[in-house]
C-alpha cells in the first residue's frame, strides 16, 4: 500500500464532515511529511490517527443524551443476539454439547442471530429490526411457561430496540457496527474457559472490552454492558428457584456491575468531550 493510500485510509478514521472538507489537505500534509523523510512521515501519519479518533470521540460522545440512550438500546437487542450466538458456539467447543435440533431451536440459536449481526453490520436497521423481533417471537413461542425473571431478561428491552430500529431505521446506529466482535471475542473466551467461568473479573470482561471502545461508540459499549447485566436478572431468579442461595445472589452481582459502571464511565467522557 502506497503512502497516499495509507493517508486517505487515516483520514476515513474522522468524521464524515472533515472527511469531505479538509480530507485532501490532510493527505497532501502526510505526503509533504513524507517527502522530507520517512521518520517525519511516520511522526504525521500517528498525530492523524491520534486526532482522527479524538475527532470521531468527540462527535459521538456529544451526540443527544436521548439519541445514545436509544441507539444503546437497539445495541443491547443487537448485542444479545450475539450472545446467544456466542454461547451455543462456546458451549459446543467447551461441552461438546449442541442446543438441540428443532427448526425453531436451529433459527432461534443460529440463522437468525448470524442474520442480524450480518444486516446490522451492513447499516440494515428496518431488516435487522425485522429479523430481531422474528427472534423475539421463537423466544416467547419456546418458552410459554417462562418466570418473570426469564421474561424480563429476555424480552422487553430486546423487543422495544428492534422495535426502534424498525420505526426509525435512519437514527438508532450512528457507530459501532464495525466493533462488535471484540466484546463478541471476550464473550467467547469466557464461555470456552474456566477463567472466564470462575472468576468475576471474566464475567464483567465483556463489558471492560465494550469500554475500550467506548470513545468511538458509547452507545455500543452502554448497550453491550445493558445486554450483560441483564444476566443479574437470571441469577436472582435461580436465586429465588433455589431457596435463597447465596451463590447466585453474588453471581447477580458480578454481572451487573457492569451497568453503573457504564453509565458512569460515559457520563465522565461526555463531559471530557464537551469541555475539550
Amino acid at each position: 500500500m502506497n503512502r497516499e493510500a495509507i493517508g486517505r485510509l487515516v483520514v476515513r478514521l474522522y468524521p464524515q464532515e472533515v472527511q469531505e472538507t479538509t480530507g485532501r489537505e490532510l493527505v497532501g500534509t502526510l505526503l509533504d511529511a513524507g517527502d522530507m523523510s520517512a521518520a517525519a512521515y511516520l511522526l504525521e501519519l500517528a498525530s492523524l490517527v491520534r486526532s482522527g479518533l479524538w475527532a470521531r470521540a468527540k462527535v459521538e460522545l456529544t451526540r443527544p443524551l436521548g439519541q445514545i440512550v436509544a441507539s444503546a438500546l437497539c445495541w443491547l437487542a443487537v448485542m444479545d443476539a450475539m450472545s446467544v450466538l456466542v454461547s451455543v458456539v462456546g458451549i459446543r467447543l467447551y461441552w461438546g454439547d449442541t442446543p438441540g435440533s428443532s427448526p425453531e431451536t436451529v433459527a432461534y440459536a443460529y440463522i437468525l442471530p448470524a442474520l442480524i449481526l450480518v444486516v446490522s453490520t451492513l447499516r440494515r436497521c428496518r431488516i435487522t429490526g425485522i429479523l430481531g423481533l422474528a427472534w423475539v417471537a421463537i423466544f416467547l413461542y419456546q418458552h410459554q411457561k417462562m418466570s418473570t425473571g426469564v421474561f424480563l431478561e429476555a424480552v422487553p428491552l430486546q423487543t422495544a430496540g428492534f422495535a426502534l430500529l424498525v420505526a426509525r431505521p435512519d437514527k438508532p446506529l450512528p457507530a459501532g457496527r464495525f466493533l462488535w466482535p471484540a466484546p463478541a471475542l471476550v464473550w467467547l473466551v469466557y464461555q470456552v474457559t474456566l477463567l472466564g467461568q470462575q472468576s468475576g473479573v471474566g464475567k464483567i470482561t465483556p463489558v471492560l472490552a465494550a469500554l475500550v471502545l467506548l470513545p468511538w461508540a458509547p452507545a455500543l459499549a452502554l448497550g453491550t454492558a445493558l445486554d450483560w447485566g441483564l444476566t443479574a436478572i437470571y441469577y436472582l431468579n435461580l436465586h429465588h428457584i433455589a431457596q435463597s442461595d447465596p451463590h447466585f445472589v453474588v453471581e447477580a452481582v458480578e454481572f451487573g456491575v457492569g451497568i453503573p459502571v457504564a453509565m458512569l464511565v460515559v457520563s465522565l467522557a461526555r463531559r471530557a468531550a464537551k469541555t475539550a
